[in-house]
């Protein structure tokens, strides 16, 4: 049975469980695969650091997959424009941590910013004082964030494979920010389908 981790913001809790108010530690078992979802609520890549690694216990060769970067991009990305800073950071600590490890990592394309009610002209004061720009701002920034941590060795795209025509579906949003059942079970099936590769290749 591989142990497989997947560490996010609270949209990894809607990968599985999206009824739970609990802070988020789900194990489920699918087929032969033990699946940790570790979810930090409000939590960004920018805070990723050793000391949360740490608190995880990861079993040796199992694979650890990162699933940060929305919270990045929606609530700070153009107050501080650093997001290109903050990719990078975001990659080259979780690659440090994994170094000499018999541990494989990668990366989950956090899913896009977006409003279900006007996805082009939301602003931050119409919406929450916590959302950083209009959602096509932060869809320019979203890109920044993804050119980078693209380029690891693992990594899961969403926009293009199961989002492919989510801005045309807006509906199928839950709230602000999270995708509804169907759009996150797609998602999660799409992640399994890649683990089942990365197994493969391994063994």
């Amino acid at each position: 049975m591989k142990n497989v981790y997947i560490l996010g913001d609270s949209n990894a809790k809607y990968l599985v469980d999206p009824f739970s108010d609990e802070e988020y530690f789900h194990d489920i078992y699918i087929e032969d695969i033990h699946l940790h979802v570790r979810a930090f609520k409000s939590f960004t890549a920018y805070q990723v650091n050793e000391e949360v690694l740490d608190s995880i216990g990861f079993e040796d060769n199992s694979i650890v997959l990162f699933y940060f970067g929305y919270v990045d991009i929606r609530s700070y990305s153009m107050r501080y424009n650093n997001i290109e800073v903050v990719a990078k950071q975001y990659v080259s600590r979780i690659k440090k941590y994994f170094e000499g490890k018999n541990i494989l990592f990668g990366f989950i394309e956090p899913i896009p910013s977006a409003n279900k009610e006007d996805w082009i002209s939301v602003q931050p004061s119409e919406i929450h004082d916590w959302i950083s720009g209009s959602v096509k701002e932060r869809y320019i920034e979203h890109k920044k964030f993804i050119n980078i941590i693209s380029s690891e060795n693992i990594f899961i795209p969403i926009i293009g494979t199961v989002l492919d025509s989510y801005y045309l579906n807006l509906s199928h949003t839950e709230d602000f920010n999270h995708l509804n059942i169907e759009y996150n079970n797609l998602i999660l099936d799409y992640i399994l389908l890649k683990i089942k590769d990365l197994q493969a290749e391994i063994k």
